[in-house]
């Protein structure tokens, strides 16, 4: 077993029980491993959250930034807004993982996420020719509405908002 299949299966536990219920012990019995396997690749249960964590944080954020970032100035919000918004497995574990902003250990992933979203919106929004103060409150605002989103679909099984009308937050005036 891999450190990496360790990180998957981490953050796939996170996604199924929560950040304060991942143990190593039930997730080695899930892999069909021993917690030497474990031992092998990490220090303990904390060094292994915050693996998930940044891998969390590498899929959901810096690898959305670096496939939109690749398309033309004009077709980022658009493809912004159909990356982020459709549906993916991983929604839970965010789901998971915000909810657990409170700890130690997750808050200040959390918060560079945040950051750094809210940061590549208003540049998606400055690229359609927005000013610094209207980049910025669309970006609050598309970004507010993924969130809620991500509420309304975990929490109350509500499905997706419409891709247009969300395209529009961030691209009409």
């Amino acid at each position: 077993m891999d450190r990496q299949k360790w990180v998957e299966a981490a953050l796939d536990e996170i996604a199924r029980v929560g950040v304060t219920r991942l143990a190593v012990e039930p997730l080695a019995k899930s892999l069909g491993t021993t917690k030497g396997s474990f031992y092998w690749h990490f220090a303990d249960r904390s060094e292994l959250l915050d693996a998930a964590l940044e891998h969390w944080e590498m899929i959901a954020t810096r690898q959305v930034v670096e496939d939109v970032s690749g398309q033309s100035v004009r077709e980022r919000p658009e493809a912004l807004v159909e990356m982020v918004f459709a549906p993916h497995d991983s929604d839970r574990a965010e789901w998971m993982i915000l909810a657990a902003a409170d700890d130690e250990a997750v808050r200040p992933v959390v918060q560079r996420v945040h950051a750094a979203r809210l940061a590549f919106v208003e540049d998606v929004c400055r690229g359609v020719g927005w000013g610094q103060e209207r980049a910025s409150a669309r970006a609050r605002l598309a970004y507010a509405t993924y969130l809620g989103q991500l509420h309304l679909r975990m929490g109350a099984g509500i499905d997706s908002l419409p891709i247009d009308e969300v395209v529009s937050v961030l691209t009409r005036p």
